[in-house]
């Protein structure tokens, strides 16, 4: 015979572990993605660090970190641009943008062990897409009144009281 107090205690348990893993995960994805969110690209960095007799200081270490970032980024970015605005990726203004972008990186999460550290990293594009929006806007024509949809000839004549 089922101890019932006991399945309904195993339950419980399983529901309150499984509610609590779900939450838990779910605020990992917001911070450990690769990719674009909004403005935002964030790239996973990971380097082995070489051996040497004395250990490196945070500055070396986030140095090889972000020359990982930026390489990926490069990729991630050049990607996306060939894909999405082929005709303006080499533009000199958009070139710029991404290099000032790759100047004010932001690490997200950084963790070492023994011989390898890892980081998210993050890059505000923001000015690049304001340029690639500004490049993608085409003039909008004034409305011509004469050919305007639904109007004939008609009814043109009717408003203009001829016959």
């Amino acid at each position: 015979m089922i101890d019932t107090r006991k399945l309904s205690a195993g339950l419980l348990l399983f529901f309150f572990t499984g509610a609590v893993t779900l939450c838990s995960s779910e605020k990992n994805f917001r911070e450990n993605y690769e990719g674009f969110m909004g403005h935002n690209l964030r790239v996973y960095a990971k380097v082995e660090l070489p051996e040497r007799e004395k250990d490196y200081s945070v500055k070396e270490v986030e140095a090889f970190l972000k020359n990982e970032a930026r390489k990926r980024a490069t990729m991630l970015i050049a990607g996306f641009f060939q894909v999405h605005y082929p005709e303006i990726m080499r533009e000199p203004r958009i070139v710029k943008g991404i290099m000032k972008a790759f100047e004010k990186d932001t690490f997200i999460k950084k963790s070492c062990d023994d011989s390898v550290c890892s980081a998210f990293v993050d890059y505000n594009l923001k000015k690049v897409f304001e340029i690639v929006n500004e490049k993608n806007k085409t003039p909008e024509k004034p409305a011509d009144k004469k050919n305007a949809p639904g109007k004939s000839e008609k009814d043109e004549k009717k408003q203009s009281g001829t016959p």
